[in-house]
C-alpha cells in the first residue's frame, strides 16, 4: 500500500542565514595568524576585506589560530576551504566571539595534518559556538581528532550551558567525517536544535564516537540525517558508540534518519551531564518526551556484545516519556526497539498497526461496486506528520488506490470495476517506514439483466420447439435451458430446442433459461406456456405393389417413407375392393380365386401421440392364368 505521502527533507544548495542578529560591521578583529605556506592567503586577510556583516571568501585560505566571527556575522565560504595549519591546536578552527549568533555556509573546514592530535588542553572542534545561536548550512568538516576523551573531537560544538536564555541552532546539509568524539554536539537549557539532512561518519573507534549529541536541557528535532560508523572498540555501558545520543535533554523528535554500523542507534540517558568517576552523568534536567519514528536502523556487521544496548536504548532513571513508531531495525546485538536497560523489556509503542474494516456499501450485484474502507486505531501526533494510503487489491494486485490521505481520515471509498473478491489494504506512512493492515476479503458481485425467453414452433407432437433467450447483459453471459411439461422438468430436455413427444399431447410446455457469468449471481427466467400440445400428424407415402399379376406369382407392398421417426406399419390386401382373408403381410401370393380380379394393398401407419393413417396403392391389372 509508491504509496502515499512520505515526509521528505530536501537539502538546499545554499541557504541565507535568518536566525542571526542584525548586521554589524566587522569591527572586532577576525583572528588568523599569517600562514607559514608562502603564497597562501590567510583567512584573516579575506575576511577583513569584507564589508558589513557578511564575509565572503574569494579563495581557499589558511589559519594557524582560531578564526573568531563577531556577533551577527555570516561567513559565506562560497565553496572554498578553510585549512588549519600547525602541529598543535587549542579550541576550534572557526568560532563565535561568545557574544551572540553567527551563520556559516558553503564552506569546508579541515586541518592540514589530520594525523596529528590536537592539544590536550582544550576541546577540539571544527566549528564552535559558546553561549550563542548558529545557522550552519552546507558545511563540510573533517579531521577533528582530539588526543583523548577529555578534549574530545567534534565537528560542530555548541556550548550554551551558561547562556541563561533561548537560542536557535540550525544545522542543514552538513557533511562531517573523521572525528573521534561527536559529529554534532549541542547542549544547554533553552537551546532549540534543528539538525536535518546531514551526513555524519566517525573516524576513530578508539573513543566512543557519537553522531549527534543533544544534552543539558536542549530540545531538538533531528530529521533526515545519515549517520554511519559510530561503533566503539571500548567496552562498557558508557563506552558505547551511538548514532544519536540524548542525555538530560528536553523534548526530542527523531524522525526519518538512516543510522548504520553503530553499537546503539539511539540512546536516551535520563540521568545527568556531569561525569562521575564511574562515568555516570549528574545534574541535568531529565528528558521529558522523546519521539523516535520512521527511522532505518541497521547495526554493525559484527555486533560487540559488550557494547550492545539495542537499536533504541533507554537508560534507567527515566522520568519522561519515550515513544516509538515504525522504525525498521536489523543487525543489532539486542535487536529490539526501545529497550529499558533496567527491566530489559520492550516499552509500549506510540502507534500500532491500523485497524481496518471494509464492506460493499452499494446493493449486491451492482458493478461498479463501491467498497467503503473504515480506518481506526491511530491518533496523530503533531510532531509526526503521517498519511494513509488505501488500496483495493484483487489477487494481490492493486486495482484502485487513494494515496496521501490525511491522518484524520476515518473512511474512504474505492471502486471495484469488476466482480470478484477484493481485499482492502491500509498503509500508514511516516518518514522512512510504514505499517500496513488488510481487511477481510469483500466480494463485489455483478448483476445480470435478463429478458423473458420466448418459444417458437408449433405445439404439436413430433414438431420441434426452439427457445429464444432474448437480450441479456452484460456481454459474456452463458445460457442453460430446461424444458418443462406443465411446470415439471422434462428429463434430458436441456438444449435450446425440444421435439415434442407423445407424453406432451394435451400438455402445456414452457422453457426456463438460466444465465451465468463468473462473479455474477445466476439469474433464471421462464417463458410463457404454449397452447396444449396437439396430436401429431404422420408423414405418409402412397404404397406401391410390385410383382407379376399371374396366379402363383408373389406381389410385394412397398410402403414408401413414413415418419416422424419409427412408425408401425400394417398391411391388408384387397381383391376387387374386398379384403382377402388372412392377407396381412407385406407380400401376397396370387391364388386361383384372384384370376380375373384386380389386387391392391392398403398400408396403415400408427404411432403413439399421432393420428393413425391408412394409404392404399393403385390396383394391379387383371390377374391372369
Amino acid at each position: 500500500m509508491s504509496i502515499g505521502h512520505t515526509v521528505e527533507f530536501t537539502r538546499p544548495k545554499r541557504l541565507v542565514a535568518t536566525a542571526v542578529a542584525a548586521a554589524v560591521a566587522l569591527t572586532t578583529p577576525v583572528l588568523g595568524a599569517p600562514t607559514a605556506h608562502a603564497g597562501a592567503a590567510t583567512c584573516q586577510d579575506l575576511v577583513d576585506a569584507a564589508t558589513g556583516a557578511t564575509a565572503v571568501l574569494t579563495s581557499d585560505c589558511e589559519v594557524s589560530s582560531t578564526l573568531v566571527l563577531p556577533d551577527g556575522t555570516t561567513l559565506d565560504g562560497a565553496g572554498h576551504t578553510i585549512t588549519a595549519v600547525g602541529s598543535s591546536w587549542a579550541g576550534a578552527i572557526v568560532a563565535n566571539d561568545g557574544a551572540g549568533s553567527i551563520a556559516v555556509e558553503d564552506v569546508t573546514i579541515t586541518r592540514a595534518d589530520r594525523a596529528a592530535p590536537w592539544s590536550a588542553s582544550s576541546t577540539a572542534a571544527g566549528l564552535r559556538v559558546v553561549n550563542g545561536g548558529l545557522v550552519a548550512t552546507d558545511v563540510t568538516i573533517t579531521g577533528i581528532l582530539g588526543t583523548n576523551l577529555g578534549n574530545g573531537g567534534y565537528g560542530i560544538l555548541v556550548d550554551n550551558s551558561l547562556l541563561g536564555s533561548d537560542a536557535e541552532v540550525t544545522v542543514t546539509g552538513a557533511t562531517i567525517s573523521d572525528y573521534n568524539k561527536g559529529g554534532i554536539y549541542v547542549f544547554g537549557t533553552g537551546t532549540r536544535a534543528t539538525i536535518t539532512d546531514s551526513t555524519i561518519s566517525s573516524g576513530n573507534p578508539a573513543t566512543p564516537p557519537n553522531g549527534i549529541l543533544v544534552g543539558s536541557g536542549a530540545t531538538s528535532r533531528i530529521a533526515g540525517n545519515e549517520i554511519v560508523g559510530a561503533q566503539s572498540t571500548q567496552a562498557g555501558q558508557y563506552r558505547t558508540g551511538t548514532g544519536i545520543l540524548l542525555y538530560g535533554a528536553g523534548d526530542a523528535t527523531i524522525i526519518s534518519n538512516t543510522i548504520s554500523a553503530t553499537d546503539s542507534a539511539v540512546a536516551i540517558d535520563y540521568n545527568s551531564a556531569g561525569v562521575t568517576a564511574s562515568g555516570r552523568y549528574t545534574g541535568i534536567t531529565p528528558v521529558s518526551d522523546v519521539l523516535v519514528a520512521g527511522n532505518l536502523l541497521t547495526g554493525p556487521t559484527t555486533p560487540d556484545e559488550a557494547n550492545a544496548r539495542g537499536a533504541i536504548w533507554v537508560h534507567s532513571g527515566k522520568t519522561g516519556t519515550a515513544r516509538h513508531f515504525a522504525n525498521t531495525i536489523a543487525g543489532y546485538a539486542d535487536d529490539e526497539e526501545l529497550v529499558d536497560d533496567t527491566t530489559d523489556q520492550l516499552l509500549t509503542p506510540l502507534y500500532t498497526t491500523p485497524s481496518v474494516t471494509a464492506a460493499v456499501t452499494t446493493a449486491a450485484g451492482t458493478i461498479p461496486a463501491k467498497v467503503e474502507v473504515a480506518i481506526a486505531g491511530n491518533t496523530s501526533d503533531p510532531r509526526l506528520p503521517f498519511t494513509y494510503t488505501v488500496e483495493l487489491l484483487r489477487s494481490g494486485k492493486a486495482v484502485a488506490s487513494e494515496p496521501g490521505l490525511a491522518a484524520s481520515t476515518s473512511r474512504v471509498t474505492l471502486v471495484a470495476a469488476d466482480p470478484g473478491s477484493y481485499t482492502a489494504r491500509v498503509t500508514l506512512v511516516t518518514g522512512l517506514a510504514s505499517l500496513s493492515a488488510d481487511a477481510a476479503a469483500v466480494t463485489a458481485t455483478g448483476r445480470i439483466t435478463a429478458a423473458t425467453p420466448t418459444i417458437s414452433g408449433t405445439a404439436k407432437v413430433g414438431r420441434t420447439l426452439t427457445a429464444k433467450a432474448g437480450s441479456w447483459s452484460p456481454s459474456g453471459v452463458a445460457f442453460g435451458y430446461r424444458w418443462l411439461r406443465n411446470g415439471k422438468a422434462i428429463a434430458g430436455a436441456t438444449r435450446s430446442t425440444y421435439t415434442l413427444v407423445a407424453a406432451d399431447r394435451g400438455q402445456k410446455i414452457t422453457v426456463t433459461v438460466t444465465g451465468t457469468r463468473a462473479g455474477f449471481p445466476t439469474v433464471s427466467k421462464t417463458s410463457k406456456a404454449t397452447a396444449k400440445v396437439a396430436t401429431g400428424s404422420l408423414t405418409t407415402a402412397t404404397p406401391k405393389v410390385t410383382g407379376t399379376a399371374t396366379v402363383g406369382r408373389k406381389l410385394t407392398a412397398k410402403p414408401g417413407s413414413w415418419g416422424p421417426g419409427s412408425v408401425k406399419l400394417t398391411y391388408r390386401w384387397y381383391r376387387s375392393g374386398h379384403a382377402i382373408p388372412g392377407a396381412t403381410k407385406s407380400t401376397y401370393v396370387l391364388k386361383r380365386a384372384d384370376r380375373g380380379n384386380r389386387i391392391e394393398v392398403r398400408v396403415t401407419g400408427s404411432k403413439s401421440g399421432f393420428t393413425t393413417v391408412t394409404k392404399k396403392s393403385k390396383a394391379t391389372r387383371l390377374v391372369g392364368r
